[in-house]
């Protein structure tokens, strides 16, 4: 059964104490595979209220991610009982630090060496539809800086640079889309922010940010969606993502 494609990941970590240079990566999500996803199923235990409809395979060949769609109907809290209370907290403040619409959309399975290493869960601002939630984006900017008070306090961030990266970042989003908290794999919380930008303004703040040059990036444009992936109160680094 052949890979269908959906989208392009690259991932940009920055130079930090613990990482000198910084670095470049890239992940493929393609559309379900039923005979690779079986295989997934036989190993994990997956709650009813979640079904597959990705997964990623790393630029060395191999599968690191299943993500799967929340059926919010069926969503109860007995889903997050695995997680650590500091996932648990975040979960379940997730609308004092947003607001009523951002609920956990989806949730993704991170895999390394064909081992589980963690799960990343998703928030996205929603708007009802019938019989179902559907994704919207928040383009209020005034909603928007009403989300980075509330998120740089809830954090306690204080490094003055850290704020400084984050407040720019934030003031250029033209649509915000969402949030995900996980455990990496030194088992510190990470956070992502995912938004939509102007192209060329994002590409010319993160080139300056992490000092790589993003002129390879042309051959997947449109530039679709941006995330800023923040450990501690530190960042990172930085997502971008493609249809190409």
């Amino acid at each position: 059964m052949l890979n269908v494609f959906r989208s392009r990941g690259v991932r940009i970590k920055k130079n930090t104490l613990d990482n000198y240079e910084p670095s470049v990566s890239m992940k493929c999500y393609y559309d379900i595979n039923k005979n690779i996803v079986r295989e997934f199923y036989k190993k994990y235990t997956v709650d009813k209220s979640l079904s597959c409809f990705e997964y990623s395979i790393n630029d060395l060949g191999r599968i690191d991610s299943f993500n799967f769609h929340v059926n919010l109907n069926m969503l109860n809290d007995n889903i997050y009982m695995d997680q650590s209370i500091e996932i648990k907290n975040i979960i379940f403040d997730i609308k004092k630090i947003f607001d009523d619409s951002f609920r956990n959309y989806t949730i993704g399975y991170r895999l390394k060496n064909n081992k589980f290493l963690g799960k990343t869960f998703y928030f996205y601002p929603t708007i009802w539809k019938e019989d179902h939630y559907g994704i919207k984006g928040i383009t209020n900017s005034k909603y928007i800086k009403e989300y980075y008070s509330r998120f740089i306090k809830y954090f306690n961030f204080s490094r003055k640079e850290s704020i400084s990266e984050l407040r720019t970042f934030w003031f250029m989003i033209k649509k915000f889309k969402g949030f995900s908290v996980s455990l990496n794999s030194n088992s510190q919380l990470e956070y992502k922010i995912y938004a939509r930008f102007e192209q060329e303004l994002i590409y010319n703040f993160i080139e300056k940010m992490t000092s790589v040059n993003l002129s390879f990036c042309k051959e997947y444009e449109p530039l679709v969606l941006v995330a800023q992936r923040i450990v501690g109160n530190k960042i990172t680094g930085y997502n971008l993502y493609y249809l190409n």
